[in-house]
């Protein structure tokens, strides 16, 4: 299973938190990225991006071209962004088989990702609505949140398919949804109100989000 790429994805991730938590400058530009490229060398070494694990991949070089733009002057904001949705379009591409089947119970599910996304754009839309540059950001705010929510939608399903199992399954939906509290935390500290540390929880919760994902799909796809 490649442990010295995953264990470096790991070691980097530490290292992020940290200098997120101290405010380490040059740790960060080199951490942030590192874990994610790690992440997507180990991902390519396992299964070299069989089947439905491409999309994954193609995913995780998505999100460090947006690790990479968010962390350039804010003009890069709406690029990093864009990849970012590009990333989760691609996730729920790689999704795609749970759609197969309905059942009931997916309508509890999306009942309550619908309720999650809806709060998310409330509370965005509602911080940036008072000047002009926030009503340019309106269109691609509600298209992120549409997108993120239907991936979080996605990953939620495969804990009720029989083709997933337990553990994948139990990864990549609680991967999808540690990314979607890591945009919320983002976007409430950039839009509506900073809060203390919150540079560290949002990528806590972002590296641990990419993290289980990349890991639950490599179980289901490379098993």
């Amino acid at each position: 299973m490649q442990p010295f790429w995953f264990g470096l994805t790991l070691a980097l991730a530490v290292t992020e938190w940290l200098s997120r938590w101290r405010d380490w400058k040059w740790p960060h530009y080199i951490a942030k990225p590192g874990a994610m490229l790690a992440l997507i060398i180990w991902s390519w070494q396992v299964c070299h991006w069989q089947d439905g694990m491409l999309w994954f991949g193609l995913a995780l070089i998505l999100s460090l071209a947006g690790d990479v733009l968010l962390m350039l002057p804010d003009r890069f904001f709406l690029m990093g962004l864009g990849s970012f949705l590009s990333a989760h379009l691609l996730y729920i591409v790689g999704l795609r088989s749970v759609y197969s089947s309905l059942q009931p119970v997916y309508l509890l599910v999306f009942a309550a990702v619908f309720s999650a996304m809806i709060l998310y754009l409330r509370v965005v839309l509602r911080a940036i609505s008072g000047s002009t540059a926030g009503q340019k950001m309106r269109i691609p705010v509600i298209l992120y949140g549409i997108v993120i929510g239907s991936m979080l939608f996605s990953a939620s399903l495969t804990l009720f398919q029989p083709t997933w199992s337990s553990f994948a399954a139990g990864l990549v939906a609680f991967g999808a949804l540690s990314f979607y509290v890591s945009d919320c935390l983002l976007a409430y500290n950039r839009f509506v109100r900073r809060f203390a540390n919150a540079d560290l929880w949002v990528m806590v919760t972002y590296l641990s989000g990419q993290i289980a994902i990349a890991g639950g799909a490599v179980f289901h796809f490379c098993r």
